[in-house]
């Protein structure tokens, strides 16, 4: 029995010791996204082959730390992250944000302008009466 399992770095088919009987690395986010295509064949290629079960997830995960595999998930995870980044920023986002500071700005001004008001009318109480009226 073998068991197939995707993960960000590739697609790779296990026995049931869990040794890597083959694997399909991805070299960009596209094989990434595409993956569905690297496990068809895997697939064809392994026909007795099942999903990986959840108590042999763990086992599996400390297999792929290997070194050998890690500049793949490094590189894809950097790729991905950027990209998820770009993604979250919308214009709608910063729009909301422009007129949030625009409304904290004339709070902080008109805070400021009373302050100086009242630090003002110690050194000339006049100027501050002539404004009252």
């Amino acid at each position: 029995m073998k068991y197939m399992f995707s993960h960000l770095s590739g697609c790779f088919i296990f026995d049931n010791q869990l040794n890597v009987v083959e694997e399909a690395l991805f070299n960009s986010l596209e094989e990434y996204y595409n993956k569905e295509k690297t496990e068809k064949r895997l697939k064809q290629r392994y026909k007795d082959w099942k999903e990986l079960p959840e108590d042999k997830l763990e086992k599996v995960m400390l297999v792929l730390r290997n070194k050998r595999y890690f500049p793949y998930f490094y590189q894809l995870n950097q790729e991905l992250t950027r990209q998820k980044i770009k993604e979250s920023v919308s214009a709608d986002q910063l729009i909301i944000q422009t007129v949030s500071n625009i409304e904290e700005l004339n709070k902080v001004t008109n805070l400021f302008s009373k302050r100086l008001r009242e630090w003002y009318s110690w050194y000339l109480p006049e100027l501050s009466q002539k404004f009252a009226d």
